[in-house]
């Protein structure tokens, strides 16, 4: 397939519904949404689109106070953190808008993609606003420390990599057999599920630990944060919800890749290298001085839960030996939640916070249960 000899909506190509593929299929680029080949792709863009907020709506100005009370390492620790996930969402939106976008060959999941991508951006517009609102003065001095601080320069060269080489076969600047490109994609796809689903991670608990530690000291940054892991969670049944199709349904040309001894190797070296690179992040913030309740031992327990938790969703076994669930973990699970903040901001009405407290329909053990029954109905 030439990607370069496409035309952006070609209607003397006709497609039948029945014959579309998500990727390395034949694509006409005419975005019709009357039937869906694979129902999931529906019910999770439309979460998405349900789930919409904005960072205007979450005023900063209690935050802008407390912050400057704060110890001197923790306001490093927290804006080292907001840094370090903008550089991350600044990689995710374009990637996803000017790659995956553009890869596949079916218009649900172009527009799932889409709107994924959406949703990356309102993160990266979401830590501008919170560093403007912190720093009325000098916000473009903080984001310009970004360039000095190696620890965060090369946290996504892998992931990087894995949608160049994408973009370049897409391109036709790189030449790949049908066969070696359905592995580049999974790669990418893996890459993607695991930076949603586990490489934000530390950095979330970290923003949770502060402002609890300190008497919800940066409750708009909080509330932020915790909309973004919304939608991370969701990002996660996305693509681990994808892969599993192409896994569980041969028509897509991808599933005998999954009995292959190098998927299952390649996967488990991506999340070692992940794991052991969000542990350094966290010695890194830990260098600053000691953030209250977090511990190394700590961070890699957190780290090991959720790689092992992350790879059984999309069918492999856990990396991690004698790895147990800690009150850290069910901790992290119920102060993330949206809905409980939800139902206080309906006792409170000084915090302009409306469309992102909206209930959110889906949490990600509904969203994996969702699939599965897809998945039973798509079989029959």
């Amino acid at each position: 397939m030439k990607f370069e000899e496409k035309k952006i909506v070609d209607l003397d190509k006709e497609v039948a519904i029945k014959d579309i593929r998500i990727f390395l299929g034949e694509y006409n680029g005419f975005q019709r949404y009357d039937v869906y080949k694979h129902p999931f792709a529906k019910v999770i863009e439309r979460s998405m689109r349900q789930a919409f907020w904005t960072p205007e709506e979450i005023s900063m100005i209690a935050d802008r106070e407390n912050f400057k009370d704060l110890p001197d390492h923790i306001k490093e620790v927290v804006i080292n953190n907001l840094l370090f996930q903008t550089f991350m969402d600044s990689v995710q939106n374009r990637g996803l808008d000017s790659c995956m976008s553009e890869l596949v060959s079916s218009s649900e999941w172009e527009a799932v993609f889409k709107s994924q991508a959406y949703f990356e951006l309102i993160h990266s517009l979401s830590y501008s606003h919170i560093l403007r609102e912190m720093f009325p003065s000098n916000a473009t001095e903080i984001f310009n420390r970004i360039y000095k601080i190696p620890q965060i320069k090369h946290r996504t060269d892998k992931e990087i990599e894995a949608y160049s080489i994408i973009k370049g076969y897409i391109e036709g600047k790189i030449k790949l057999t049908d066969e070696d490109a359905k592995k580049k994609i999974l790669i990418l796809l893996v890459h993607i599920f695991f930076l949603e689903g586990l490489k934000f991670y530390i950095s979330f608990m970290v923003t949770y630990m502060v402002n609890n530690a300190y008497q919800d000291a940066i409750p708009g940054v909080t509330k932020i944060i915790k909309l973004i892991n919304f939608d991370e969670d969701m990002h996660v049944a996305v693509v681990g919800g994808l892969i599993n199709i192409l896994k569980k349904i041969p028509e897509e040309g991808f599933s005998h890749l999954f009995k292959e001894r190098w998927f299952e190797e390649t996967t488990y070296q991506i999340v070692k290298d992940i794991v052991k690179d969000e542990l350094a992040w966290g010695d890194y913030l830990l260098s600053f001085g000691p953030i209250p309740s977090l511990t190394k031992e700590v961070f890699k327990n957190f780290m090991e839960y959720y790689a092992n938790d992350r790879l059984r969703r999309i069918g492999l076994d856990p990396l991690y030996k004698d790895v147990r669930k800690t009150d850290i973990v069910d901790w992290f699970n119920t102060y993330k939640d949206i809905n409980k903040d939800n139902t206080a901001q309906q006792e409170a009405t000084a915090l302009n916070y409306n469309i992102g407290t909206m209930e959110m329909d889906y949490a990600d053990k509904d969203l994996e249960k969702l699939l599965k029954e897809l998945f039973i109905r798509e079989a029959k």
